[in-house]
């Protein structure tokens, strides 16, 4: 399993982040400059998948370091974030404490699955 994915779908004009074992500041880098570069080819009104079920631990440094790549995923237009955290509740903690997306008027969920991911938003239409 890569550590990082993050990957543009411009048929569903929905963005797939994936994070998984240990997190540190390092690896915030990749990620934002993947981001950049994958919200660049979706329309504004997109979706984001955020699948955390495999990450085990994140450095402080690095989940202050987070909120840099939900400010982007805001300004490129993204409308709702789901993040899949299966039955972590570290992630949860983690995420909703350094993101506040919704702060920053990103509606955000969480669910234990990506299938519950995927369905949030198709009923959304996004």
């Amino acid at each position: 399993m890569e550590k990082i994915k993050v990957l543009a779908n411009t048929e569903k004009n929905r963005l797939y982040i994936a994070l998984s074992g240990s997190f540190d500041i390092e690896d915030t880098v990749p990620v934002i400059n993947r981001i950049n570069h994958e919200v660049a080819k979706l329309r504004p009104g997109f979706g984001v998948i955020n699948d955390i079920r495999f990450l085990n631990h994140v450095d402080i440094a690095a989940a202050k370091r987070i909120k840099k790549g939900t400010t982007i995923l805001k300004e490129h237009g993204a409308k709702h974030l789901v993040r899949v955290v299966g039955g972590s509740t570290l992630s949860i903690k983690i995420f909703a404490k350094f993101a506040n997306l919704t702060k920053r008027g990103l509606k955000i969920s969480y669910v234990p699955t990506p299938e519950e991911a995927e369905k949030i938003l198709n009923d959304l239409n996004l």
